[in-house]
Protein backbone atom coordinates (compact mmCIF):
# COMPACT_ATOMS: atom_id res chain seq x y z
CA UNK A 1 0.00 0.00 0.00
CA UNK A 2 2.68 2.46 0.67
CA UNK A 3 3.70 2.23 -2.64
CA UNK A 4 0.70 2.87 -4.42
CA UNK A 5 0.41 6.07 -2.03
CA UNK A 6 3.84 7.16 -2.91
CA UNK A 7 2.23 6.67 -6.50
CA UNK A 8 -1.05 8.64 -6.06
CA UNK A 9 0.71 11.26 -4.45
CA UNK A 10 3.51 11.83 -7.45
CA UNK A 11 0.97 11.53 -9.99
CA UNK A 12 -1.22 14.21 -8.14
CA UNK A 13 2.18 16.40 -7.86
CA UNK A 14 2.57 15.40 -11.83
CA UNK A 15 -0.87 18.14 -12.42
CA UNK A 16 0.94 20.90 -10.76
CA UNK A 17 4.04 20.77 -12.38
CA UNK A 18 4.70 23.29 -15.51
CA UNK A 19 8.07 21.66 -17.04
CA UNK A 20 7.92 19.63 -19.37
CA UNK A 21 9.95 15.84 -20.51
CA UNK A 22 12.93 17.27 -22.64
CA UNK A 23 13.38 13.95 -24.76
CA UNK A 24 11.60 13.73 -28.34
CA UNK A 25 9.60 10.81 -26.94
CA UNK A 26 8.45 12.45 -23.80
CA UNK A 27 6.96 15.31 -25.61
CA UNK A 28 4.80 12.84 -28.16
CA UNK A 29 3.66 10.71 -24.93
CA UNK A 30 2.49 13.87 -23.47
CA UNK A 31 0.68 15.72 -26.98
CA UNK A 32 -0.68 12.44 -27.69
CA UNK A 33 -2.04 11.65 -24.03
CA UNK A 34 -3.55 15.32 -23.93
CA UNK A 35 -5.25 15.26 -27.19
CA UNK A 36 -6.65 11.91 -26.85
CA UNK A 37 -8.03 13.38 -23.06
CA UNK A 38 -9.41 17.10 -24.91
CA UNK A 39 -11.46 14.70 -27.30
CA UNK A 40 -12.95 12.22 -24.62
CA UNK A 41 -13.64 15.25 -22.33
CA UNK A 42 -15.17 17.30 -25.74
CA UNK A 43 -17.50 14.30 -25.95
CA UNK A 44 -18.25 13.53 -22.49
CA UNK A 45 -19.11 17.61 -21.21
CA UNK A 46 -21.52 17.86 -24.58
CA UNK A 47 -23.26 14.62 -23.89
CA UNK A 48 -23.82 15.98 -20.08
CA UNK A 49 -24.10 19.97 -20.88
CA UNK A 50 -25.59 19.74 -24.37
CA UNK A 51 -24.21 23.04 -25.08
CA UNK A 52 -20.54 24.18 -26.71
CA UNK A 53 -19.70 25.81 -23.53
CA UNK A 54 -19.74 22.07 -22.08
CA UNK A 55 -17.56 20.68 -24.40
CA UNK A 56 -15.37 23.22 -24.13
CA UNK A 57 -14.83 23.14 -20.47
CA UNK A 58 -14.77 19.23 -20.90
CA UNK A 59 -12.38 19.47 -23.43
CA UNK A 60 -10.24 21.50 -20.84
CA UNK A 61 -10.73 19.35 -18.67
CA UNK A 62 -9.97 16.38 -20.48
CA UNK A 63 -6.85 17.49 -21.89
CA UNK A 64 -5.12 18.48 -17.92
CA UNK A 65 -6.38 14.87 -17.41
CA UNK A 66 -4.48 13.24 -20.47
CA UNK A 67 -1.55 15.55 -20.25
CA UNK A 68 -1.13 14.31 -16.74
CA UNK A 69 -1.19 10.70 -17.47
CA UNK A 70 0.87 11.54 -20.43
CA UNK A 71 3.60 12.95 -18.59
CA UNK A 72 3.92 10.44 -16.06
CA UNK A 73 4.45 7.62 -18.58
CA UNK A 74 7.15 9.96 -19.84
CA UNK A 75 8.99 10.88 -16.53
CA UNK A 76 8.34 7.26 -15.83
CA UNK A 77 10.60 6.42 -19.10
CA UNK A 78 13.35 8.65 -18.06
CA UNK A 79 14.20 6.77 -15.27
CA UNK A 80 15.50 4.25 -16.72
CA UNK A 81 18.27 3.58 -18.83
CA UNK A 82 17.16 1.40 -21.48
CA UNK A 83 13.49 -0.04 -22.30
CA UNK A 84 13.69 -3.29 -20.87
CA UNK A 85 14.13 -2.13 -17.29
CA UNK A 86 11.20 0.38 -18.10
CA UNK A 87 9.01 -2.68 -18.75
CA UNK A 88 9.95 -4.78 -16.40
CA UNK A 89 9.62 -2.05 -13.34
CA UNK A 90 5.96 -1.16 -15.35
CA UNK A 91 5.24 -5.38 -14.62
CA UNK A 92 6.56 -5.34 -11.49
CA UNK A 93 4.22 -2.55 -10.47
CA UNK A 94 1.25 -3.99 -11.66
CA UNK A 95 2.06 -7.41 -9.49
CA UNK A 96 1.97 -5.35 -6.59
CA UNK A 97 -1.48 -3.74 -7.43
CA UNK A 98 -2.89 -7.11 -8.11
CA UNK A 99 -1.50 -8.66 -5.30
CA UNK A 100 -2.74 -5.94 -3.29
CA UNK A 101 -6.09 -6.08 -4.16
CA UNK A 102 -6.38 -9.75 -4.02
CA UNK A 103 -5.44 -9.84 -0.85
CA UNK A 104 -7.75 -6.86 0.02
CA UNK A 105 -10.89 -9.26 -1.67
CA UNK A 106 -10.17 -12.08 0.43
CA UNK A 107 -10.17 -9.62 3.80
CA UNK A 108 -12.98 -8.15 2.35
CA UNK A 109 -15.26 -10.91 2.03
CA UNK A 110 -14.36 -12.70 5.84
CA UNK A 111 -15.04 -9.02 6.80
CA UNK A 112 -18.27 -8.51 5.38
CA UNK A 113 -19.38 -12.24 6.76
CA UNK A 114 -17.98 -11.00 10.38
CA UNK A 115 -19.73 -7.44 10.07
CA UNK A 116 -23.24 -8.97 8.78
CA UNK A 117 -23.31 -10.82 11.87
CA UNK A 118 -22.68 -7.99 13.96
CA UNK A 119 -25.56 -5.54 11.92
CA UNK A 120 -28.25 -8.10 12.81
CA UNK A 121 -27.52 -7.56 16.42
CA UNK A 122 -29.47 -4.63 18.20
CA UNK A 123 -26.63 -4.65 20.45
CA UNK A 124 -23.77 -4.47 18.02
CA UNK A 125 -25.51 -3.11 14.96
CA UNK A 126 -23.64 0.61 15.99
CA UNK A 127 -20.13 -0.99 15.80
CA UNK A 128 -20.92 -2.95 13.03
CA UNK A 129 -21.89 0.00 11.02
CA UNK A 130 -18.67 2.52 12.11
CA UNK A 131 -16.39 -0.49 11.29
CA UNK A 132 -18.15 -0.76 7.77
CA UNK A 133 -17.83 2.84 6.96
CA UNK A 134 -14.54 2.77 8.22
CA UNK A 135 -13.08 -0.65 6.02
CA UNK A 136 -15.40 0.87 3.01
CA UNK A 137 -13.66 4.01 2.74
CA UNK A 138 -10.04 2.02 2.70
CA UNK A 139 -10.95 0.15 0.21
CA UNK A 140 -12.26 3.18 -2.30
CA UNK A 141 -8.66 4.85 -1.14
CA UNK A 142 -7.13 1.64 -2.24
CA UNK A 143 -9.39 1.61 -5.25
CA UNK A 144 -8.69 5.00 -6.29
CA UNK A 145 -4.80 4.94 -6.40
CA UNK A 146 -5.04 1.14 -8.24
CA UNK A 147 -7.63 2.82 -10.64
CA UNK A 148 -5.04 6.01 -11.40
CA UNK A 149 -1.96 3.70 -12.08
CA UNK A 150 -4.38 1.23 -14.59
CA UNK A 151 -4.56 4.46 -16.37
CA UNK A 152 -0.66 5.30 -16.18
CA UNK A 153 -0.33 1.45 -17.37
CA UNK A 154 -2.34 1.22 -20.46
CA UNK A 155 -1.21 4.80 -21.85
CA UNK A 156 2.42 2.95 -21.66
CA UNK A 157 1.34 0.38 -23.15
CA UNK A 158 -0.48 2.25 -25.82
CA UNK A 159 2.80 4.47 -26.45
CA UNK A 160 5.01 0.73 -26.79
CA UNK A 161 2.29 -0.04 -29.17
CA UNK A 162 3.10 2.46 -31.96
CA UNK A 163 6.74 1.33 -33.63
CA UNK A 164 8.48 0.43 -29.74
CA UNK A 165 11.92 -1.71 -29.75
CA UNK A 166 10.14 -3.91 -27.36
CA UNK A 167 8.93 -7.10 -28.41
CA UNK A 168 5.15 -7.81 -29.40
CA UNK A 169 5.13 -10.65 -27.03
CA UNK A 170 6.09 -8.68 -23.98
CA UNK A 171 3.51 -5.81 -25.10
CA UNK A 172 0.91 -8.32 -25.31
CA UNK A 173 1.76 -9.35 -21.93
CA UNK A 174 1.79 -6.20 -20.32
CA UNK A 175 -1.40 -5.59 -21.76
CA UNK A 176 -2.84 -8.72 -20.00
CA UNK A 177 -1.14 -7.87 -16.64
CA UNK A 178 -3.72 -4.61 -16.73
CA UNK A 179 -6.57 -6.28 -18.09
CA UNK A 180 -6.24 -8.62 -14.68
CA UNK A 181 -5.81 -5.50 -12.95
CA UNK A 182 -8.28 -4.00 -14.09
CA UNK A 183 -10.76 -7.18 -13.53
CA UNK A 184 -9.60 -7.48 -9.76
CA UNK A 185 -10.41 -3.70 -9.52
CA UNK A 186 -14.09 -4.30 -10.69
CA UNK A 187 -14.43 -7.43 -8.65
CA UNK A 188 -13.23 -5.26 -5.18
CA UNK A 189 -15.52 -2.48 -6.53
CA UNK A 190 -18.48 -4.75 -6.47
CA UNK A 191 -17.61 -6.05 -2.75
CA UNK A 192 -17.13 -2.45 -1.80
CA UNK A 193 -20.94 -1.91 -2.81
CA UNK A 194 -21.74 -4.62 -0.48
CA UNK A 195 -21.09 -2.48 2.24
CA UNK A 196 -23.69 -0.41 1.48
CA UNK A 197 -26.45 -3.38 2.25
CA UNK A 198 -25.33 -4.52 4.86
CA UNK A 199 -25.48 -1.30 7.05
CA UNK A 200 -29.11 -2.18 6.33
CA UNK A 201 -29.92 -5.27 7.73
Amino acid sequence: MTSLKKLGAAVVAVAMLSACATTQDGQQTQAEATGLGAVIGGIAGAAIGNDAGSALAGAAVGGLGGYVVGTAVAQRKQKYVNLEDYYDAQISQLDEVNTQIVERKRQANLELTRLKKLARNPATRSQAVAELKSAQQKNRELLSLSADEIKVQRDGVAQESKGSKLPPAKIKAWSTKCDEAQKNIDELTELNDQYDSAKYL
